[in-house]
């Protein structure tokens, strides 16, 4: 059968009809333009790769495209056979059609990502936009990758089925969040912790920011104009400083105690071991005292007791007689390295090294304060203590500004928010989460977030949102061994090592990466900015190949070629105390030539097109 036939009967169809019309044809570029100005304001508002990812590499634009070069394709051939006139029209549509095919050819098989050089250094790596799972099994030399396209929107492990399939046993992602921030939380573990932790916002005209304190790993912080501590129980707003370190706390009646009891206590060291709480040695303090303790290759050696300890000028002493905080003071040697260490009976999680000193965790013991009391006494003894403590504190605080979040008995949802100034107690409020105080410096607010009794460290990610003019945010993915092991998060450049049926798995999550077959050594780079600014006026780099030849020059406007690549100057990155790094574009189109080519027969359609339309053609045809 002729193509002449064939056309016949599809111009009969009424579906060809429609393919090829120009009905099809209008909407069709309409709806593409107006998504393009919208990748461009995308473009302007945010970055180049969130246009992208939003617009030019959906599911739908490529839809558009499909549907505009099957209507280029259908529009000439229903033509067929061509007149004389229609020569323009159809070069047109040709050259269309081939410059359309590069675009795609571009997309598919192209090579588009950054290449980060610090000055002095050489790299030949090159980061892509496409996301990448990779693991390797302890013992092995093989690295397994799986890549997929990165997504805007977040998914759950149904919709992460392609990737678990080639995961196989090992392990299984089960959620991913497009813009994420890894970070350490708390999570309540009733029953296998009697720890606190509360997160709070800090917030004022110059920033924003929201943080966690806990009473085992992060008891206190330093930020910005203040210093901020969690402490467990109450602080009395009605004892003023001066008094408290005064006030001599009452006697609890010896017929109350427990004369066995008392008999058999004695002061106890005990020795954990900093990351798995496990015991390592018990020692009463008398035996330190009278010589040296030597555990897991760390010297031990028990410098003061005392009974009421309190803080000053940075030196731990003894305070009132009348005040009970009984503390002790070491000094721990390993290898000929030295730390000083404190540990308070009543504050058992208090450390002056929240990691552990040389692996160790000390806790003290003291009889006296563990001795029972009963009845009446027993609230005299309370409030004996609690004044004492709050001597202690205010003794214990540095200058400035320090917000304490004290956490009382029982399970009510509220915290005791006290403000300090210079060691002065300015102003307290009981908060539920949600709720905030304005604190009388520089304008700041303290928000209340969770609180958490019976609380343990967790890694959790939570969503973030996008910001205008910068890079994309990090995406995360989360991981899943057994029911027996708690989940992993990975953010974008993070590697962990996960235990799969005893066995050590080595797993990264990133950027795919591609090796260029040559090497960039950077040997300068370079900035000009506007006078009197610090904006770029124009950046460059002075670069070799391989580390051989010639020195070349590579700026926003003269971009380095070479084996089929296109390196660009795309940005700049000056860390502090550090050498500058370069960050090129390097760019692989195998579909340039048939956009080249697509443009020339376009142009050149165009043309045709627009003489045989002139009037000198139609009087030279008429003559």
């Amino acid at each position: 059968m002729s193509l002449t036939r064939v056309v016949s009967a599809l111009n009969k169809n009424k579906i060809f009809r429609f393919m090829s019309s120009v009905r099809l044809a209008v909407p069709t570029m309409l709806i593409l333009c107006f998504f393009v100005g919208w990748g461009t304001i995308l473009e302007s508002l945010y970055n180049a790769e969130y246009a992208s990812l939003m617009v030019y590499k959906s599911w739908w634009f490529s839809l558009f495209m499909a549907v505009l070069w099957v209507n280029i394709f259908c529009a000439p051939l229903s033509r067929y056979p061509f007149k004389r006139h229609q020569i323009g029209f159809v070069t047109t549509h040709i050259g269309l059609l081939i410059l359309l095919a590069g675009g795609m050819v571009t997309t598919r098989f192209g090579v588009d990502g950054q290449l980060q050089v610090m000055e002095g250094g050489s790299n030949s790596m090159v980061s892509l936009p496409r996301l990448m799972v990779g693991y390797q099994n302890e013992g092995s030399p093989s690295v397994q990758k799986l890549s997929f396209d990165r997504s805007l929107s977040h998914m759950d492990a149904s919709q992460l089925e392609f990737i678990n399939k080639e995961l196989g046993a090992w392990f299984r992602v089960v959620q991913y969040i497009p813009f994420a921030k890894v970070e350490k939380s708390y999570e309540a573990r009733p029953g296998l912790s009697d720890e606190a932790s509360v997160s709070f916002i800090l917030k004022s005209q110059f920033f924003n920011v929201t943080e966690w304190l806990s009473t085992d790993a992060e008891p206190e912080k330093q930020m910005g104009p203040a210093t901020l501590k969690i402490i467990k129980g109450i602080y009395s707003s009605s004892v003023k400083n001066e008094s408290v370190k005064k006030a001599p706390a009452k006697k609890v009646s010896d017929k109350k105690r427990n004369p066995s009891a008392n008999a058999a206590a004695e002061d106890i060291v005990t020795i954990l071991d900093a990351k798995t709480g496990k015991l390592l040695q018990q020692v009463s303090v008398a035996k330190m005292l009278s010589k040296p303790l030597r555990v897991n290759g760390v010297e031990i050696v028990l410098k003061k007791k005392l009974s009421n300890a309190i803080v000053a000028s940075n030196k731990l002493t003894e305070g009132d007689p009348g005040g009970s905080n009984p503390a002790l003071e070491f000094e721990m040697t390993k290898d000929g390295e030295t730390k000083r260490e404190v540990s308070y009976s009543k504050h058992e999680n208090f450390s002056l090294h929240p990691e552990g000193a040389f692996g160790l965790r000390l806790q003290y013991k003291s009889a006296g304060s563990a001795a029972p009391v009963e009845g009446h006494e027993v609230q005299v003894a309370q409030t004996a203590v609690a004044n004492a403590t709050a001597a202690n504190f205010a003794e214990s605080r540095p200058g400035g500004n320090v917000i304490e979040f004290h956490i009382p008995e029982g399970g009510e949802q509220k915290v005791q928010v006290v403000l300090f100034k210079n060691g002065e107690f300015v102003q307290e409020a009981f908060l539920r989460p949600g709720e905030n105080m304005q604190t009388p410096w520089m304008g700041m607010q303290v928000f209340v977030g969770s609180i958490i009794r019976g609380s343990q460290s967790a890694v959790v990610a939570r969503p973030i949102e996008l910001e205008k003019k910068s890079n994309l945010p990090p995406s995360a993915i989360e991981l899943n061994v057994d029911s027996s092991q708690p989940s992993v998060w990975l953010s974008e450049g993070e590697e962990k090592e996960i235990l799969v049926n005893n066995k050590k798995i080595h797993v990264f999550y990133g950027r795919e990466n591609l090796a260029l077959p040559f090497e960039i050594h950077l040997q300068k780079f370079s900035k000009i900015d506007y006078p009197g600014t610090e904006t770029p006026m124009s950046y460059e780099s002075l670069v070799k190949v391989n580390g051989r030849g010639e020195s070349i020059k590579i700026s926003m406007n003269e971009p380095l070629k070479t084996d089929g690549f296109t390196v660009y100057q795309a940005s700049y990155s000056l860390p502090p105390n550090a050498p500058p790094i370069s960050v090129f574009s390097v760019n692989k189109d195998p579909g340039r030539f048939w956009k080249y080519l697509g443009s020339v027969i376009l142009s050149l359609g165009v043309i045709i097109y627009t003489l045989m339309k002139s009037r000198f053609y139609r009087a030279k045809k008429g003559a």
